[in-house]
């Protein structure tokens, strides 16, 4: 799997595309990092484009792990959302569970174009 990222400074807003098996390790490399990024300011939106992205192996703890790691950074999360876009059903659920433990608005789509919309980065 890979994850990239790039930062619009301009707007505070991250893309994020998420390609081919997703596994906990790479996920948790991916947030460490975006965390450590001083291009990311507090109430930046995230849109996740992880439409060509598979789930594998994904244990529930992940979503826990995540969300501590966010807590570690409270100044971040006053107004900042992110919206996860995912074309299959077991995706969409693996993103839905994530929704429900993360610490800032969260929703998943199924289109970028609404997700985009959603987020106001048309």
């Amino acid at each position: 799997m890979s994850i990239e990222y790039s930062v619009d400074e301009s707007r505070n807003v991250v893309l994020v595309t998420v390609r081919g098996t997703v596994n906990d390790h790479e996920f948790l490399d991916y947030v460490r990092q975006f965390h450590n990024d001083n291009r990311i300011r507090p109430g930046y939106r995230e849109l996740v484009d992880a439409t060509a992205a598979s789930p594998g192996v994904i244990r529930a703890e992940l979503f826990d792990q995540i969300a501590e790691l966010d807590r570690q950074r409270p100044e971040m999360l006053p107004r900042a959302k992110t919206a996860i876009v995912v074309s299959s059903g077991e995706a969409f659920e693996l993103a839905r569970q994530y929704e429900s433990k993360a610490q800032m608005p969260v929703t998943v789509f199924s289109s970028l174009d609404v997700a985009r919309i959603w987020l106001g980065i048309n």
